[in-house]
């Protein structure tokens, strides 16, 4: 696959995700999922990064001027609106054109402030050597390194020189260990069957307990590594046979030993076309690896879809999500040797590499200060 129809894969997935719950999908928290994030705190979590990152810069000396600021992956803007603090002008890029609409809907700070879609492989609306600063956080390690060593040298071109580039890419990926045995769960769903309408979003409570000898989600104290979970589920259609696969996933919030258990209200995304189906939930691990690849037992109901010309949940004002999709949020690592040797040859001058030892059921991760000369 080319670069640039892979970029149309990842378009999709982050559109979706931008039109579904945009604030959780670009800060990840189990418990702000189901658009839980309160938009003034996840705000200013931008502004708290703005500072961290303006004393390096003040540290560091550059950039020596600050005219114009770029966010890459400007999500729905909030490093962008944190930014414009610093610098005369912020331009915001994303790659999802609905992450964009949002941000131009949060903006506060009138024309100083562009939000614009890029979908290319490149930078090259930007003339080279005209941005004073770049930043981005939480965004390259979303792509292949094909595509993201390719935007990093892209910034070091149109980056001034004495300005100020700075990134975040994991330098190694988290690994969780899951035994092949002692996992497994019994869920409970009310009542056997329901009618939904097509194309809806239906909450379902959902009684999920431990039966197995392990507990999901280790203490943040504990030796062992944190162990997270999903509950997912699949739609079978009863007449065509088609199968959805991890149709929708929801992440464990707590730790949940054996024998105990809890209620969740999962979010029940049904399908767009009408037709006889039925629903089965399942565990999954951060692996991809299901409880019934493990031998373990899945959970069904049937539901009948009908058909709606109005449904209950309309995601964005630009029409809902192609139930039969689901997006994908991927994660890659590349080494800080790698990563290094690319910024030289792109012309760069490497300032500092920040880094964060990994631990157990985490990523390795590094943050770059990178500079160009005259």
């Amino acid at each position: 696959m080319s670069i640039k129809a892979y970029l149309k894969d990842i378009q999709r997935s982050w559109d979706t995700y931008g039109k579904e719950d945009p604030m959780w999908a670009i800060l990840v928290d189990p418990q702000k999922a189901n658009n839980r994030w309160d938009e003034s705190e996840f705000f200013r979590t931008g502004e708290n990064v703005a500072q961290e990152v303006m004393r390096w810069s003040d540290r560091l000396g550059v950039p020596s001027t600050r005219a114009v600021f770029l966010d890459f992956g400007c999500g729905i803007g909030r490093l962008t609106q944190a930014f414009a603090h610093y610098f005369d002008k912020c331009v915001g890029v994303d790659i999802a054109p609905s992450m964009v609409a949002r941000a131009k809907q949060c903006n506060k700070h009138g024309s100083r402030v562009t939000y614009l879609v890029n979908d290319s492989d490149d930078l090259s609306r930007f003339k080279p050597n005209s941005i004073d600063m770049i930043y981005t956080e939480y965004v390259l390690q979303h792509m292949h390194p094909e595509a993201s060593l390719k935007y990093i040298a892209e910034m070091i071109r149109i980056l001034k020189p004495n300005g100020l580039l700075s990134f975040h890419l994991p330098s190694c990926l988290a690994t969780f260990t899951y035994p092949d045995d002692g996992l497994s769960a019994a869920i409970e769903i009310s009542g056997e069957s329901f009618i939904a309408h097509a194309g809806n979003v239906v909450s379902i409570p959902l009684v999920i307990k431990n039966t197995g000898s392990h507990a999901w989600i280790m203490d943040e104290s504990a030796n062992t590594p944190k162990t997270p979970l999903r509950v997912t589920n699949h739609w079978h259609n009863v007449v065509t046979k088609e199968w959805l696969l991890v149709h929708h996933h929801q992440t464990i919030p707590d730790t949940v030993r054996p024998g105990e258990d809890f209620r969740m209200d999962y979010e029940l995304h049904i399908p767009g076309d009408a037709g006889h189906y039925i629903a089965i939930f399942d565990l999954m691990d951060f692996n991809g690896r299901t409880f019934s690849d493990r031998g373990g037992q899945v959970y069904a109901v049937e539901v009948e879809v009908k058909h709606d010309a109005q449904p209950q949940k309309k995601i964005t004002e630009e029409g809902a999500v192609d139930d039969a999709y689901r997006p994908k949020m991927e994660m890659h690592a590349v080494s800080t040797a790698e990563v290094t040797q690319l910024i030289t040859s792109s012309g760069g001058r490497l300032l500092e590499v920040e880094t964060r030892e990994q631990k157990p059921g985490d990523n390795g991760w590094a943050r770059y200060f990178v500079s160009k000369d005259e």
